[in-house]
């Protein structure tokens, strides 16, 4: 008589390839309105859920992402806004002459090149569940924004040209501190 372990190894052999691969043909067949509900869904805590859900929508990986997953897609938006005004202040610096704006401008690159570096170096803590310094950097954006607005009210008659932009940083770290913090849940 054959040995019944014999026939449950070769059983599971055969059954569990077949299911991962019915598994894996159910989330393709998911596609990308699945992705696109969750975000939606995950946006729907936030302040501004519409510029939430806009967000995650500029990053590609976004709508087949595990919920897991937005935490870092959160990030990285950020991140890549904060890259693009740093490259943008840069940008205004070669071409500003005015001694008040342009000091204005430097304090604003000093506090976003130190937001940029943050942001890049902690999407490996979500990875690992480890959420504090996630929302360290988070923190670290919106407030670095907030003083980069301020450095220009500090000179009178002096506007600033990167308001829109520190806002919007603002608002997409409130995004991600939302998210991050409801995946601690």
């Amino acid at each position: 008589m054959a040995n019944p372990a014999i026939h449950v190894s070769l059983l599971l052999q055969v059954l569990v390839p077949l299911l991962l691969c019915t598994a894996q043909l159910s989330l393709a067949q998911l596609g990308p309105d699945t992705g696109v509900k969750l975000i939606e869904e995950t946006c729907s805590d936030t302040e501004d859920p519409e510029l939430c859900v806009s967000s995650f929508l500029t990053d590609p990986q976004s709508t087949s992402a595990l919920y897991k997953d937005l935490g870092a897609v959160s990030v990285r938006v950020v991140a890549a806004n904060a890259t693009d005004t740093r490259d943008y202040i840069e940008h205004l610096l070669n071409k500003t002459e005015d001694s008040a704006t342009k000091k204005s401008l430097e304090i604003c690159l000093e506090s976003y090149n130190s937001m940029v570096e943050e942001l890049h170096t902690v999407t490996d803590s979500l990875e690992e569940l480890d959420f504090m310094p996630v929302e360290e950097a988070l923190d670290l954006a919106k407030t670095k924004a907030e003083e980069c607005e301020e450095e220009f009210k500090k000179q009178k008659g002096l506007k600033s040209p990167l308001t829109q932009r520190n806002e919007m940083i603002g608002k997409l770290a409130d995004n991600g501190f939302v998210i991050v913090g409801d995946m601690m849940i």
